[in-house]
């Protein structure tokens, strides 16, 4: 990983920080457990590549498995209100966002990497 710049391992560091929150804080409860309900199961392989604190909610895009990328937007006042989830495939994420800031581009590149990485380790296991 040499070759990273020093914006590139900022990125790295925040993408394995949110996956490490994610499984383990209380704060992310709720996320894993909408991510649980919604895809069945997950692997630790799961990273926050967005997440937006709106007033009446907060909205993530999330990598799952390296292979998926799930949107969610849970309520924060009205536990009644639905979450919304949305999946799509890595590659119609990329084409159908146009959105996405050359940052978050490269921040979901990084994030693919990660999740590469994370597969190979556990297959060699």
């Amino acid at each position: 990983m040499n070759e990273h710049t020093l914006t590139d391992r900022k990125m790295i560091d925040e993408l394995e920080k949110s996956r490490e929150q994610l499984l383990s804080a209380s704060s992310s409860e709720g996320l894993l457990r909408v991510l649980r309900r919604k895809l069945q199961s997950i692997t630790p392989n799961v990273y926050v590549l967005r997440w937006i604190p709106e007033q009446g909610e907060d909205l993530y895009d999330v990598l799952v498995d390296g292979a998926t990328v799930a949107h969610i937007e849970i309520p924060r006042r009205n536990p009644d209100q639905e979450t919304v989830f949305e999946t799509w495939p890595v590659e119609e994420y990329r084409r159908t966002r146009k959105i996405l800031t050359t940052p978050e581009r490269r921040k979901l590149q990084l994030a693919l990497h990660l999740a590469r990485s994370l597969n190979a380790r556990h297959n060699r296991q």
